[in-house]
């Protein structure tokens, strides 16, 4: 089965590869989507729009939970979403 969902991912995580991790992770798990970083007024946060196979967007999830070695993960929020029919995994730039 297909899903998509929406992860936001609070904390330290500008400047710590935490976008080049996620994309590799998701490559690897043959997910489509995006990954982009963005400021919401108060903390850094990580977005991730991802899509594929349940059991393989679940283990990004975990991955996002784990974040890189310098990176300091506050909170994980997971949103489902509706099927996009990406055609690729990105690193999104604003």
């Amino acid at each position: 089965m297909i899903k998509t969902v929406k992860i936001t991912v609070t904390g330290i995580v500008h400047g710590v590869f935490f976008r080049q991790m996620v994309k590799e992770n998701a490559d690897a798990l043959h997910l489509r989507g995006y990954v982009r970083n963005y400021k919401d007024g108060r903390a850094e946060s990580i977005e991730v729009i991802a899509e594929g196979k349940n059991d393989n967007v679940q283990q990004l999830i975990e991955i996002c939970r784990r974040g890189t070695p310098h990176s300091k993960i506050k909170e994980v929020k997971i949103q489902e979403m509706k099927n996009q029919d990406f055609k690729d995994f990105r690193i999104s730039y604003l």
